[in-house]
């Protein structure tokens, strides 16, 4: 009998060892997958999380980069606006061209500024609101979920922690059910709308559908009913934030938009208006100053250079470039508009114009012509009025939207309800963030709050079945009194997030009442509390704390219908909820509208005055300063056919002339009354209306005699005066050279002195141009340089450049044009013996250096060593040839080349400072032959730098910088002018790299350190 039961014992022991090992054997496997698992969850969020701060980024920088590139060329156009309208306006080399023409000119330029400043100010609203929204976006809302510590601490798992799991767990019998039931995870989005369902809406599927049965039988090892105790965990500390809930969340949809989107959307509506304005008025602007340039060519070519056939062929090309600017941004047809193609009437108005101003300047006067005129001019300004309500027309909101536009990719799109007008709907690049997710794309952030709102898809009650329970929420209770308080604590603090001032004031009327009723109750409710205190009983708590749940159910229903208020693309309230509370929501539509308005009225304006013009007559109401109003032209002179004579007629009236200079002779009896009268009717212009008065009034002919029409107070003038003859005989001028020659004896002084100099000039020297009236700023390299360098000799070689003063000290640097380089100090070890340093030379073997005394030394190597050292030697070339008892002042190496017989030296002795002795090394370098001299410009002074660039010997002047070059073996020389002048400026070393650079020391103030300069070419 003991042995069978001893033999169950046995048994039980090893089945139940058994089973401990199998379940622990799970629990050792699943544990370290679990923070696996957590840390992969994590990393592909906060990927996701990067992805959605690129599209903040990347849509509104869509908005800024547009206004940026308008507000640009906006700027150009309002500059040459100011240029038409100042020193490039009509008349102002010449006389002025008719009233009219000079209305429809300068209105176009206002008309452009106008249109331009609007726009330039919407342009820049719309790109300061998008990225104040992307930046508050990006620094309060779109963050990445980084994982705290207690996360992933509480993702850690330990081997221990099998001890703590259920016995069920532990003992668990394969095949059979785990204590815990699976969790109930939330929807998710699937590459088909008809998934992520509910269980009962997956169940009629299913029933519909036995294919989608049949395919979830086939993966049933991966769904299961029940789970083990630390899978439940799993989703309760992980993903539920460490507390189980209710119910599932049921207000999430199938490819619901992302938060990002939404609140981007939310905080798009308080600039897309600006974008879209800024663009049509831009456009409106361009047409405008194309109009203004038109009659800028008219006026000029008829007015000042009478060009007929011009002022017909050239506004035409600016009219095209108009059709073509509207065409490209309208598109044909879209919407329902009132004047179809009306903006012709705009269009052709220049012409009307052109005929205008074709009769206005016709030879012969015609009152017919006068009528005619007056008409077309008012047809101009009939067309730019009716061009402006066509703007209008084209630029009015579309408030009848059908339904949202298919939202492609590579396309643009917005919602509906933005009433963008729909001529400009495909070109004004508005992209709005989308409604809903594409199928098969996932937000894992909207599944993970899913999650932690539905404890992880863990409950802590089970849903009841029918009706009554769907959607139910478990009050919640408070087991004692210091719960109570801990609650009241926690409703308060709910309440002063929506009392703070910057959420109160998003509230409506309705909803700050509504809160208010709620903050009342609680108020009550809070005051029994305290009240009861610690010894409030059991049913009193159960009382309070109902009244608790029913305002915090109040509050949560009133934060549900006031989500908008609450959050958004800023934290609290928006930056321009000021601006947008006492402004219309359509502000940019209304600025547009009375910016059209304005101008619409000022064609208006103008073409009445033309028709006030054609009754009274512009002459009634206003003259040119100092002239009287018939000067201008032909209109507007009382013309009788006395008064009209042809360039061919033999003889010409008394008070105009008009002859060849060369024929025109008087006698000597009437030359001098002829000339005063002549110079009173040119000098005096008051005196007109009275000869061309005496002249109707005694009806003389214009070809006879002079005087016959001269008043007697003229007459008197002219014969008490004496006129200056317009051509004088032989003799009178030669007396007159002859006393104005003691006056020229300075021009005979600088001629002599000019023959002089150029009998002495070198060959070296060419004429110096004077800088240009403000020319441009010397082009400076980047550089910074060691404190207090001054070097004398500047190397270049490929993009780097070596500066080095005459004692040995030097700095190396790469220049660039975009970035700023920083030059690097090195000393030249071995120099200081031989005193100062006279020239340089940079060869693909190192340094070459040309001493004071006449000595060479080489530095090898391609720069210093790390230590900033660059060792230098005697060299073994032999000693450059001075005369006893001198030194060198300047002096430069060539490199050596293939086939040339050897280096060639350029020196400059200091008791020779205007000559260049040139000598050439032997081939077998063993001593250095003279082969030429060099002249300096006498402008040189002593202060020359020299260096070579290949063949070519440079020369650059210590004052000026201009520099001379020569080349040595076939004398052909070329010259660079100075750069731009500068105060306080000595020029030292030049050398030719990718272009000419030119060493200069500058002292900013009196009394500062020189700083080096390297000024390129």
């Amino acid at each position: 009998m003991h042995v069978p039961a001893a033999a169950a014992a046995a048994g039980t022991a090893l089945t139940g060892k058994w089973l401990f090992d199998y379940n622990r054997a799970n629990f050792q496997n699943d544990v370290p997958q679990r923070f696996a698992r957590f840390m992969s969850s994590r990393n592909m969020l906060n990927a996701q999380v990067g992805q959605y701060r690129q599209d903040v980024a990347g849509i509104v920088t869509l908005t800024s980069s547009k206004m940026d590139a308008m507000c640009m060329m906006i700027t150009l156009i309002l500059a040459v606006c100011a240029a038409l309208s100042d020193a490039g306006r009509i008349g102002m080399h010449g006389a002025a061209p008719p009233q009219w023409l000079c209305g429809l000119y300068s209105g176009h330029i206002a008309s452009a500024v106008l249109y331009m400043g609007s726009a330039l100010w919407l342009a820049m609203h719309a790109s300061l609101r998008a990225q104040c929204a992307m930046v508050s976006l990006l620094t309060r809302k779109v963050r990445l979920p980084v994982p705290s510590m207690a996360q992933l601490d509480n993702a850690r798992g330990f081997g221990s922690g099998f001890e703590q799991q259920k016995l069920g767990d532990i003992f668990r019998v394969p095949f059979m059910r785990h204590p815990q039931a699976a969790p109930e995870l939330p929807e998710q989005s699937d590459d088909e709308d008809g998934k992520g369902k509910s269980k009962s809406d997956s169940e009629g599927l299913k029933k519909s559908k036995k294919a989608s049965k049949a395919r979830t039988d086939d993966f049933a090892s991966t769904t299961r009913g029940t789970v083990p105790s630390w899978i439940r965990d799993e989703q309760v500390v992980d993903k539920g934030g460490g507390s189980m809930a209710a119910d599932l969340r049921d207000d999430v949809e199938d490819h619901e938009a992302p938060e990002h989107f939404q609140l981007l959307a939310k905080a798009q509506e308080e600039w897309w208006q600006y974008d879209v304005y800024a663009r049509i008025l831009m456009l409106y602007g361009t047409i405008q100053f194309l109009f203004a340039v038109a009659y800028y060519s008219i006026g000029t070519t008829m007015s000042e250079l009478r060009g007929f056939w011009i002022s017909w062929s050239l506004p035409m090309m600016f009219l095209c470039g108009q059709v073509l600017i509207l065409r490209l941004d309208i598109v044909k047809g879209g919407g329902n508009h009132v004047l179809p193609h009306a903006e012709w009437f705009g269009h052709v108005a220049p012409y009307f114009a052109i005929i205008g101003t074709t009769l206005e300047y016709r030879y012969l006067y015609s009152d017919a012509a006068v009528k005619v005129t007056y008409v077309v001019v008012f047809l101009a300004y009939v067309g730019h009025f009716i061009m402006a309500f066509r703007f209008l027309d084209l630029a009015w909101p579309d408030y009848k939207p059908l339904s949202d536009m298919p939202d492609e990719a590579g396309k643009v799109w917005w919602p509906s309800h933005w009433t963008v007008p729909s001529a400009f709907g495909r070109n004004l690049w508005l992209l709005a963030p989308p409604k809903k997710l594409e199928p098969g794309e996932h937000d894992l952030l909207q599944e993970m709050q899913s999650l932690q709102a539905s404890g992880g898809g863990v409950t802590c009650r089970r849903r009841r079945k029918g009706p009554e329970s769907e959607g139910a929420k478990p009050a919640r209770k408070a087991s004692s009194a210091q719960s109570l308080q801990s609650d009241s604590a926690k409703l308060e603090s709910a309440f002063q997030r929506w009392f703070d001032e910057s959420v109160w004031a998003q509230v409506s009327l309705d909803g700050q009442q509504r809160l208010t009723d709620l903050w009342g109750q609680y108020v009550t409710t809070h005051g029994q509390i305290n009240q009861v205190g610690g010894s409030a009983k059991e049913q009193q708590v159960i009382e309070l704390s109902d009244m608790l749940t029913g305002i915090e159910e109040g509050l949560s229903n009133f934060e549900a219908s006031n989500r908008k208020s609450g959050e958004g693309a800023y934290t609290g309230a928006s930056p321009f909820k000021e601006f947008g509370a006492k402004r219309a929501s359509d502000l940019p539509w209304q600025i547009a509208r009375v910016t059209i308005l304005t101008t619409a009225f000022v064609w208006f304006y103008l073409g009445w005055c033309i028709v006030v013009d054609f009754a009274v007559g512009c002459d009634k109401l206003i003259k040119m300063p100092g002239e009287p109003p018939w000067i201008r032209d032909q209109k507007y002179r009382n013309w009788h056919p006395d008064m009209f004579h042809l360039s061919t007629d033999p003889t010409v009236p008394a008070n105009y002339r008009l002859f060849k200079a060369s024929a025109a002779h008087y006698h000597d009896g009437e030359e001098t009354a002829h000339s005063a009268e002549s110079h009173l009717l040119m000098g005096h212009a008051s005196m007109a209306p009275a000869l061309s008065a005496t002249n109707a009034t005694n009806g003389t002919n214009g070809t006879n005699g002079t005087n016959a029409s001269v008043p007697a107070a003229v007459a008197e003038t002219v014969a008490h005066s004496s006129g200056h003859r317009r051509l004088g005989r032989a003799d009178d001028a030669v007396q007159d050279l002859m006393k104005a020659l003691p006056q020229l004896s300075w021009l005979v002084e600088a001629l002599e002195k000019q023959v002089d100099m150029s009998v002495q000039a070198p060959a070296l020297e060419l004429q110096m141009e004077a800088p240009a009236f403000m020319a441009p700023e010397a082009k400076t390299a980047k550089v910074v340089w060691p404190a207090l360098f001054e070097p004398h000799h500047l190397l270049c070689r490929g993009s780097a450049v070596a500066a080095l003063t005459s004692r040995g000290f030097g700095a190396l640097a790469q220049l660039s044009d975009d970035e700023q380089s920083k030059a690097t100090a090195f000393s030249l070890d071995g120099v200081g013996g031989f005193g100062a340093l006279a020239g340089a030379s940079w060869t693909p073997a190192g340094l070459d250096l040309v001493m004071k005394s006449g000595d060479m030394l080489a530095c090898p190597g391609n720069g210093p060593e790390s230590s900033g050292r660059w060792s230098c030697s005697l060299s073994k070339a032999s000693t450059l040839p001075l005369p006893a008892g001198t030194r060198l002042s300047a002096a430069a190496l060539s490199e050596p080349s293939l086939g040339a017989a050897g280096r060639t030296a350029a020196l400059i002795y200091e008791h020779l400072p205007s000559m260049v002795s040139l000598f050439q090394m032997s081939p077998d370098a063993d001593g250095w032959s003279p082969v030429g001299q060099v002249h300096l410009p006498t402008a040189a002074d002593g202060n020359v730098g020299l260096s070579f660039a290949g063949q070519e010997l440079l020369a650059i002047l210590g004052k000026s910088g201009e520099v001379h070059r020569r080349n040595v073996l076939d004398g052909t020389h070329f010259w660079h002018a100075p750069p731009p002048s500068a105060p306080r400026r000595e020029f030292r070393s030049a050398c030719a790299g990718g272009a000419l650079l030119r060493l200069a020391l500058r002292q900013l103030t009196d009394g500062s350190a020189w700083v080096p300069e390297v000024i390129s070419e």
